[in-house]
């Protein structure tokens, strides 16, 4: 399937973007820290245990973070469908990054039930 040049800009910037949420996530937020270690550390293994567990119980950032994981295929096998899920509730408690993702995603055509609209053609 062809992709855009913005598509692949924005898959791009995954990273970059990350670091910004990092930069701006509330001192609070200490479990959700210690998955951000996890990953930058390689352990993402250890990374989905602690996010898992935080967004099964209603963490945006958790939730993005997990759908990152699915997306990228690290510590868990490629899922972009569960990735789409994940990234679908943190947009519902309001995550600011997540648009981005999801745009990705039906952009390249997964299908995430909940979602609404219809990709564009380029």
């Amino acid at each position: 399937m062809p992709t855009c040049k913005p598509l692949k800009l924005l898959r791009s910037l995954r990273i970059a973007l990350m670091l910004v949420v990092c930069w701006v996530t509330p001192v609070w937020a200490q479990s959700v820290e210690g998955g951000r270690g996890a990953y930058f550390a390689g352990d993402f293994e250890h990374a989905f245990k602690i996010w898992k567990r935080l967004a099964e119980n209603g963490s945006a950032d958790a939730q993005y973070y997990l759908g990152i994981l699915y997306s990228e295929g690290r510590g868990v096998l490629i899922d972009e469908v569960q990735a789409g899920e994940w990234f679908l509730q943190s947009a519902s408690r309001g995550h600011p990054m997540v648009a981005i993702e999801l745009g990705v995603l039906i952009d390249s055509g997964v299908r995430i039930p909940g979602a609404e609209g219809e990709p564009e053609t380029c």
